[in-house]
């Protein structure tokens, strides 16, 4: 896959010295910049991010609530370097405009891949097999395990009390050589995927790596299983 370097600096230096930092300019914020940016920016073409007004304890979004600097892929097209936020609720990509006020909210159909935090996710589609969303891509090979984590805004009743929390759910699919997706549960079912041979193979790396504890995260049994599976 050939990737455009799209370079938006300018474009945020332009919006940055004629955009207000005011909450009512948001709206005006994303014009502007759709317009500075032009056919060079598929990215934000998108549609305003709608805020969470609950209060709530935890946070709707992957691994916490604040924006890191990441690189997002479009249509081919990589955008380095900007501020992005993977909510697990809505299973959207947030990309907070420049002035910190205003998001860009895209749908899993739109996005490529995303670099975060030194993980990559990718967008799923419908007809790949797998429930729409964004997954956390583990391993760097031809065969993946894919993590989805969704969140929901729950309300417990209690004697004294009402309040509301995020639960979170966590699902995980293994993405063959051919590029096909099954689910799985725990070890015995990612091992499952191989053949004997290179099961029993899988199982004496992981040993030798000694990350067959029982107290290992499955995400990092994951990662061990998946690099013995690629020697």
């Amino acid at each position: 896959m050939k990737q455009t370097l799209v370079i938006l600096s300018s474009v945020f230096a332009l919006l940055a010295s004629c955009l207000s930092a005011t909450a009512q300019d948001g709206a005006m914020e994303l014009q502007a910049f759709q317009q500075a940016a032009g056919d060079r920016s598929v990215l934000f073409r998108g549609k305003a991010a709608e805020p969470y007004t609950v209060q709530a304890e935890g946070h709707p979004y992957w691994y916490g609530d604040n924006y890191l600097p990441g690189d997002i892929v479009i249509e081919d097209r990589l955008y380095q370097g900007l501020p992005i936020l993977i909510d697990a609720c809505a299973h959207r990509a947030l990309v907070q405009l420049s002035s910190g006020i205003f998001s860009v909210s895209l749908s899993p159909a739109e996005v490529q891949s995303i670099r975060l935090d030194g993980k990559h996710f990718a967008g799923s589609l419908l007809q790949e097999g797998l429930p729409e969303g964004f997954y956390e891509v583990i391993g760097d090979g031809p065969e993946q395990v894919w993590k989805r984590v969704d969140k929901f805004l729950t309300t417990v009743n209690e004697t004294t009390r009402i309040y509301q929390y995020y639960s979170t759910r966590l699902s995980w699919y293994f993405r063959d050589a051919e590029g096909g997706f099954t689910r799985i549960r725990d070890r015995a079912g990612l091992l499952r995927q191989f053949p004997p041979e290179r099961r029993r193979f899988i199982r004496q790396e992981i040993k030798r790596m000694k990350a067959d504890r029982s107290d290992i995260p499955f995400e990092t049994w994951c990662q061990a299983a998946l690099q013995a599976a690629a020697l």
